[in-house]
């Protein structure tokens, strides 16, 4: 649905989900079909690769990692399904899976309630209470996530959508840590990272600014300390990982 809305400048996106349902199983099949700039046949052999997008214009005018598809096809491909794709260039693209799930009853579900086992990565607050962090992605789904993860740690957070937009937020509050990812449109946050300590005041050098990037080769993080960033939370990152990062830099 992201790429979609990314990829599609007029018309329309949909999300379609059809249900069949045989006893106790359900059918489901997802479709997220857009009007958008499509892919050409070539292109549709290595999208689902990692780190990989249709051509380098797109990674240049729409950021991203093209970790995105790979992603989605794993996950779907644990649900025992297949990502499909029909599209033509310039006339859109239609992604779709079907999968197959056993309805749960009520009781099923207040068991569920009463199992502690599924509560996620549950931290004590007492060093991270009432910061302040201004989180930096051009994913709105990441910066949901990320809200919700640093709202249950009793974080404040701003979020800003691409480097550009983060150091104008700089200026106008005061942060106690940056999030920043790397691959944005607009300015990338390896730009950003060198605008902000840039600054007229020695507050902005001081400035704990953490990259959150999905790229794990060294000359990208040797990059990463080379303009001024205090370090690092690799994507998909462990809530207990970024936690432990952000105590380290407020003790």
């Amino acid at each position: 649905i992201s790429n979609a809305i990314k990829f599609t400048h007029e018309g329309e996106v949909n999300l379609i989900v059809h249900g069949t349902k045989n006893d106790n199983n359900v059918t489901l099949r997802f479709e997220v079909m857009d009007t958008g700039i499509g892919i050409s046949e070539d292109q549709m052999k290595s999208i689902f690769d990692p780190f990989k997008q249709a051509d380098s214009a797109t990674t240049r005018k729409y950021g991203g990692t093209g970790l995105g598809l790979a992603i989605t096809n794993k996950l779907v491909t644990a649900y025992g399904a297949d990502l499909v794709v029909d599209s033509e260039l310039g006339k859109g693209s239609t992604f779709g899976f079907e999968i197959s799930v056993i309805e749960i009853s009520e009781a099923d579900i207040e068991a569920s309630r009463n199992d502690v086992s599924h509560i996620p990565f549950s931290a004590s607050t007492a060093n991270l209470a009432g910061m302040r962090i201004l989180m930096v992605d051009d994913n709105s789904v990441n910066l949901a996530v990320l809200g919700k993860i640093l709202s249950n740690w009793n974080i404040d957070s701003r979020s800003a959508n691409n480097g550009q937009e983060a150091l104008e937020f700089v200026q106008q509050e005061d942060f106690d840590v940056v999030l920043m990812d790397i691959q944005m449109p607009i300015m990338d946050g390896l730009t950003a990272t060198s605008l902000i300590r840039d600054l007229p005041d020695s507050k902005y050098l001081d400035l704990p600014i953490v990259a959150l990037t999905a790229s794990t080769l060294p000359e990208v993080v040797s990059r990463l300390y080379d303009v001024g960033m205090n370090g690092y939370v690799f994507k998909p990152f462990k809530q207990e990982e970024l936690y432990n990062k952000l105590q380290e830099l407020v003790n």
